[in-house]
């Protein structure tokens, strides 16, 4: 990624370079039931924070989404950094205004026993 930043010709770091990097790790996590990819997406939602860019809500839906199909396929049980990303994004996602998570999604991870905000039910 520093390789390609560095030959692009793109003058600014903005969601259109990291919201495909998020939403191809997810893919790839659900696709191979891999909670390991998580700390990849965690890495560039932690980037897009810090160069001031919002994810959208696509994106941040499609996270929420990925968690909620890990959580249920591995019966809630993720490694202890992939556990803090989930903890860290599920209590982010508090502070987003207008966004509403679907309610599907929250009931799978409820239902893995992982503990969701009491401001997202």
């Amino acid at each position: 990624f520093k390789e390609y930043l560095e030959s692009s010709k793109a003058q600014k770091i903005d969601r259109f370079l990291v919201e495909p990097l998020i939403e191809g790790f997810c893919e790839h996590s659900i696709r191979h039931h891999d909670g390991s990819f998580l700390l990849k997406v965690s890495t560039y939602v932690a980037f897009a924070s810090k160069v001031g860019s919002d994810l959208t809500y696509i994106i941040t839906a499609k996270i929420l989404h990925t968690l909620a199909i890990l959580a249920k396929e591995n019966s809630g049980k993720f490694g202890k950094s992939e556990k803090e990303f989930v903890d860290s994004f599920l209590e982010s996602l508090v502070g987003i205004e207008n966004f509403n998570p679907n309610t599907r999604d929250l009931d799978m991870l409820r239902k893995a026993n992982i503990s969701v905000p009491e401001s997202l039910r």
